[in-house]
């Protein structure tokens, strides 16, 4: 909503998380995201379909954990899976050529973001809002010079312009 420059913004948080599928575990890459995150980057599910609400507990997966957990059978969406203590069903599969913005690490995992940040206190959303990246699609009439000066102007508003250095080049 803050930026004429852009036709749309996602969030998200890289990290590492535990994933459990039936009894065993392991440590992957995770996205937490807004619901437009899909749309911004322009990704099609090759199976399911993609988040579209910040809040819904579902989850999607990449295609390595496809094919390594399930096999790649197509009744892979409804399975419910861990990860940290959230559970999450699973609504979709990601295509294989998308590995997330963690280049050249590999995302398998994309929640909603705030299925795992419950935020209580003004103090831990601005702690949240200084890790998150923000991504957008320039409109084809907006310059780069135009989006940095929006994204600049955002930034410092969400960090409660607390004097931090803005990020966005």
């Amino acid at each position: 909503a803050g930026t004429q420059s852009l036709r749309g913004v996602a969030a998200t948080l890289s990290m590492e998380s535990d994933l459990a599928i039936d009894g065993e575990s392991q440590f992957i890459g995770a996205e937490l995201v807004s619901g437009n995150y899909a749309g911004v980057f322009g990704v099609r599910p090759s199976l399911g379909r993609w988040l579209v609400d910040d809040r819904e507990p579902v989850a999607v997966i990449s295609d390595a954990i496809w094919e390594r957990y399930f096999n790649r059978r197509p009744d892979v969406l409804g399975r419910v899976i861990q990860s940290g203590t959230d559970s999450y069903t699973i609504v979709g599969v990601a295509p294989r050529e998308f590995t997330g913005v963690r280049a050249p690490l590999r995302t398998d995992l994309w929640v909603p973001i705030e299925t795992r940040f419950r935020l209580g206190s003004e103090a831990e959303e601005r702690r949240l809002a200084r890790m998150l990246m923000f991504f957008g699609h320039l409109r084809p009439d907006a310059t780069a010079r135009q989006a940095t000066a929006e994204l600049n102007a955002l930034d410092i508003q969400m960090r409660g312009s607390s004097g931090s250095e803005p990020k966005a080049s």
